[in-house]
């Protein structure tokens, strides 16, 4: 494929998204609702289905197309407690630590649930997710990371470079802390399936309408 038919097939801003087939229109005149959304990213389409399901009118306002912004740049990792867990935390014992251990793990869940109750198939691998080290400094990191999850509540694997060449990760990474919760998705499907349940629901969604004042 040559760069020009690379450069028609994507748009410019994300290779996981294209504008939508059926744009919903700007808003043009005054109207009421129970809730306006700011954003048709996943967590404006999250609370707007979420308060839908409620009998809530919802009204979201999207400034070009749902997923335009980060939602559908990201990199489509479904994961629990980050790398940087064990920085944040002066005490990875503490029950805030397990609190905010657990509450990461729940979000894990519920997105996973959400999945089959929305109907949304974005390629999902439920594979874990690796935080690699390819530095000593990162390495040492990835340990302590490891280390704090068995105190914090939820469950995380250091993993050695010949481990990691085992699953088929490049030797550019000499180690890592495994979470085995979470995995992989396509954030352009899942933003659009998010989406479109909320159009099946119901929901007044608007795009092309920037938000200009509060």
């Amino acid at each position: 494929m040559t760069d020009t038919q690379l450069a028609h097939r994507f748009v410019p801003l994300s290779a996981h998204l294209d504008p939508p087939a059926d744009p919903r229109p700007p808003l043009r005149e005054d109207l009421r609702a129970s809730v306006v959304v700011v954003g048709g990213g996943w967590t404006g389409l999250h609370a707007a289905n979420a308060l839908r399901l409620e009998d809530a009118d919802v009204v979201p306002l999207e400034q070009r197309h749902c997923g335009y912004g980060a939602s559908g740049r990201s990199g489509g990792h479904l994961v629990g407690p980050g790398k940087e867990f064990r920085r944040m935390l002066a005490e990875p014992g503490s029950d805030t630590a397990r609190r905010y251990g657990r509450y990461i793990t729940d979000i894990v869940d519920e997105a996973e649930s959400l999945l089959g109750e929305y109907g949304i198939d974005c390629d999902y691998l439920p594979s874990g997710n690796l935080f690699g080290a390819t530095h000593p400094s990162m390495l040492a990191e990835a340990q302590a990371l490891a280390g704090a999850a068995g105190p914090a509540g939820f469950h995380a694997e250091f993993r050695d470079a010949r481990q990691c060449r085992a699953r088929g990760i490049p030797a550019a990474c000499i180690g890592g802390a495994h979470l085995p919760r979470g995995g992989t998705l396509d954030p352009g499907k899942y933003v659009l399936g998010l989406r479109a349940f909320a159009l099946v629901k119901g929901v007044r969604l608007h795009e092309d309408t920037p938000v200009t004042q509060i």
